[in-house]
């Protein structure tokens, strides 16, 4: 096998996990959407940040035991959490 076959075959394998990791990014997202929808309810307020910080902290544990980057890993679950936010947040929400 060449070395552009094994490349080639890699990045398949990394497209298949990117769409995975879309799929359970849209999962979080509608998730987070129905979070929404009973804090209106019950007037909570959007920003959680102790369940935030909880969050982080659960990050940085499992990116150390799985040996990545915690800080890394961190930046990436701190867009995470703001896109969930956002969608939290949507006025549709009160539906």
């Amino acid at each position: 096998m060449t070395s552009e076959e094994e490349i080639a075959l890699l990045r398949k394998r990394i497209d298949a996990v990117d769409e995975h990791i879309m799929k359970l990014l849209s999962e979080r997202v509608n998730l987070a959407k129905d979070i929404g929808k009973v804090k209106k309810k019950f007037n909570r307020p959007v920003l959680d940040s102790g369940r935030e910080t909880a969050i982080y902290k659960k990050i940085e544990d499992s990116a150390k035991q799985l040996g990545t980057s915690p800080e890394d890993c961190i930046t990436v679950f701190k867009e995470i959490i703001k896109l969930c936010r956002n969608a939290e947040n949507i006025k549709d929400n009160a539906d």
